[in-house]
């Protein structure tokens, strides 16, 4: 009869986690997991009106923050699938005249466009925010 309770509580603990991991993410969900990372940025406001990234992907306009070096843009997506086919989109753009990586989880693309060279602190920091995001459930 134990056995048969934990089985069944074990059931439920991992039904429950696992129906929550094909949620999409909602933009406070990146915001409170930088936070919780210890990554600090703010709104971004100077950027130019015709910049590739500020024009969208697909109608989807970004999250632009200024970080401690370069800027991120967040987009959200309705799912996964949009998000990997308007990527493939936007690459169709010029986008390498910009110094940029992309970190992608579920439904998020991040775009952190940086100077000369990429920050390997900021790139730790933003794989830890990408490794949070896949791990944990926000609802």
């Amino acid at each position: 009869m134990k056995k048969f309770v934990l089985f069944i509580f074990c059931l439920f603990l991992f039904g429950c986690s696992a129906s929550d991991i094909g949620k999409p993410l909602r933009f406070e969900d990146v915001v409170n997991t930088f936070d919780r990372i210890g990554m600090s940025f703010q709104k971004e406001k100077s950027l130019p009106v015709n910049n590739i990234f500020i024009l969208g992907i697909n109608e989807n306009k970004p999250y632009s923050y200024k970080l401690l070096e370069g800027v991120v843009h967040i987009f959200v997506f309705k799912s996964e699938k949009e998000r990997t086919s308007s990527i493939q989109d936007f690459y169709q753009r010029p986008i390498e005249l910009y110094l940029h990586k992309l970190y992608e989880v579920k439904n998020v693309a991040i775009f952190y466009i940086y100077g000369n060279s990429l920050d390997q602190r900021l790139d730790r920091q933003l794989n830890d925010v990408i490794s949070f995001m896949k791990q944990h459930s926000f609802y």
